[in-house]
């Protein structure tokens, strides 16, 4: 057998079921079995399938562009802010209509480009929206990168189609971390734009969505702050996520 994957159920929550209140079906067309459940506390409660993520977080494009300065306001009307333009078999970089493109030409495969900066402590946010296809997950990519490319860093990731996020610890030598994960309603589904943000002071660390606090800690990530990055991690091939009103501040 694979290895399982654990999925948690609502708190407050029911303590047993009965034979039909489960259900199995692929629910949001994904090609991949969700599971319905009856839940006497919650109603009906839906837990879609994770798809398989060993592949998403490996840096397909890394390119920092000359380290900025802070406040830092960007609508990417302006090719000349210095974002990188990268036309390559594996995905599309480029600035269009105002805002900054990310066209994917391979699946499971993550881009990110980013822009360096000298902070220790950051108040970074962006809106994000995919054209043509919810599947997969966006978000931004932080942390320390003593060389290039980055030893270590974190990601800030949304899912629309699942209304989840993640934190993740990317390290070249040890693979990847999920470290935290949940889910929230106040991540817009379908094609709609999230506006997302990492707060990090000192070992407190912050996480919101469109204005809503998600996550909120203290913990003792990394030392310094070189490197804020746009990412994508798509599920399907043409998977067209556009980024606009970039935002660093130093708290």
């Amino acid at each position: 057998l694979a290895p399982y994957e654990a999925y948690e159920l609502p708190t407050p929550g029911a303590r047993q079921f009965g034979p039909a209140a489960l259900a199995i079906g692929d629910i949001n067309s994904d090609g991949q079995p969700d599971l319905a459940i009856a839940d006497d506390e919650n109603g009906l409660v839906v837990l879609y399938h994770r798809p398989p993520r060993a592949r998403f977080f490996f840096p397909l494009i890394y390119v920092p562009i000359p380290e900025t300065e802070t406040p830092l306001f960007d609508d990417f009307s302006d090719p000349a802010t210095g974002w990188p333009i990268i036309n390559s078999i594996y995905a599309l970089f480029e600035y269009q209509s105002g805002e900054y493109r990310i066209l994917s030409r391979d699946s499971y495969l993550t881009a990110f480009s980013t822009a360096g900066h000298r902070l220790d402590d950051l108040d970074v946010r962006v809106s994000i929206r995919t054209l043509n296809s919810p599947s997969g997950a966006y978000g931004l990519a932080f942390g320390y990168t003593p060389v290039i490319p980055a030893e270590e860093y974190f990601l800030y990731l949304v899912w629309p189609d699942l209304q989840e996020w993640n934190l993740i610890r990317f390290n070249f030598g040890d693979g990847y971390e999920v470290m935290f994960w949940g889910s929230t309603g106040d991540i817009h589904t379908g094609t709609g734009t999230n506006r997302l943000r990492v707060l990090r002071r000192g070992d407190l660390l912050s996480l919101s969505v469109n204005d809503r606090q998600v996550f909120n800690t203290e913990l003792d990530l990394y030392s310094g702050s070189r490197l804020v990055g746009l990412l994508q991690a798509p599920l399907v091939l043409s998977t067209d996520t556009r980024y606009d009103d970039y935002a660093l501040y130093q708290p």
